[in-house]
């Protein structure tokens, strides 16, 4: 088969490659050395939800903190699942391109002492966007029995 028949360029010349396409980087043998540290593990977890809360959507952040205290005070105990449920409930809810962004709002709702992880195994999700992964079970610290 001649190059012209080819249905896609014939590479294996790698001075035209590198021409066409500049110095191609080889890709790295093995992976970045992992660092095993519990204090550089913390930090590079507040960092990280330090940068998902800066930018999520400030007006759909405070609406989920809402909904999670709502349910909070209807719920003993409760999943993401239901908060997301009742969210997916109200009409006209601010865009958030990034649903992690519901990490830092949990840590802030169990700081502020509204909920708290429950002593339990974790349950498997019912949205199919997590594809029923396990997730943490909360305790409501402020619910009230109606």
């Amino acid at each position: 088969m001649s190059e012209e028949q080819l249905p896609f360029p014939d590479y294996a010349d790698s001075d035209r490659r590198e021409a066409e396409f500049g110095r191609v980087q080889p890709m790295p043998t093995s992976p970045p050395e992992e660092t095993f540290d519990l204090e550089i593990a913390r930090m590079a977890r507040d960092a990280a939800l330090e940068q998902v809360e800066a930018n999520a959507n400030p007006e759909w952040s405070e609406l989920f903190y809402s909904t999670l205290e709502a349910v909070a005070t209807e719920m003993p105990e409760f999943t993401a699942d239901e908060v997301w449920e009742r969210l997916s409930q109200i009409p006209n809810v601010p865009h958030q391109h990034q649903p992690r962004a519901a990490g830092p709002i949990v840590v802030r709702a169990m700081k502020a002492g509204v909920i708290r992880k429950a002593n339990k195994l974790p349950r498997k999700s019912n949205r199919a966007s997590c594809h029923h992964r396990p997730i943490s079970i909360y305790e409501s610290l402020v619910y009230s029995a109606q």
